[in-house]
Parts: C-alpha cells; structure tokens; sequence
C-alpha cells in the first residue's frame, strides 16, 4: 500500500475518532461534566437530529415507505425490549422475504 493511502485514511477516518476521544478525555478529567445532563441531551438533541440527518438523505419508493409505516403502526403485539427481534418476526408474519418479495399468501 502506498503511504499517500495509509495517510488519508487516517486523516479521514481514524483522527476525528480520536480527537473527539482525546477531547472527551481531557474535558471529563477537567471539568467534571454533568454526566445526566450530557446524556439528556445526546438523547433528546442529537438523537432526533441524526435520525432527521438520515432520513433526509435517504432514497426510499413508495411502496417501501408503505411497507414500513405497515409494520411500525399496525403492530398488534406490543413492542418489548427485545426489538431488534420485533420487526423480522412481524415481516415474517406478513409472509415477506428479506428482500421484501412474498413469500405467501395469508390464509385469512
């Protein structure tokens, strides 16, 4: 591998985890941060704010779109804390592969 490579992934991808571990660091053995407030915030601020990021970004067609408001508003098991197990097994229920291609027809 050439250095100039090695060089700019590092640049790009490891040196701004670092720096943000390193500030981190140094900021939490200084100032002695509100841990709970931090936490809040990261959830209610820059949560919705990332998710907004990536939805706005996102190519999605019609028919997935329908798809999963589908499966997120008509649910009628409630959700429990295991929900990355919920949403295959509700595809599963409606008969849909993977692929989002039918793999059976309900009998109802």
């Amino acid at each position: 591998m050439e250095f100039a490579v090695i060089r700019d992934v590092f640049i790009n991808n490891l040196l701004p985890v670092l720096l943000c571990a390193s500030t981190g660091f140094v900021l939490g053995r200084t100032v002695r941060p509100d841990i709970k407030a931090a936490s809040n915030m990261a959830f209610h601020i820059f949560s919705p704010c990332l998710v907004f990021v990536s939805l706005k970004s996102v190519r999605i067609s019609g028919s997935e779109f329908g798809k999963l408001a589908l499966f997120t508003f008509n649910d009628p098991e409630p959700a429990d804390a295991d929900s990355a197990y919920c949403l295959p097994v509700k595809i599963e229920r409606a008969g849909y592969s993977a692929t989002g291609n039918k793999i059976w027809e309900s009998a109802l």
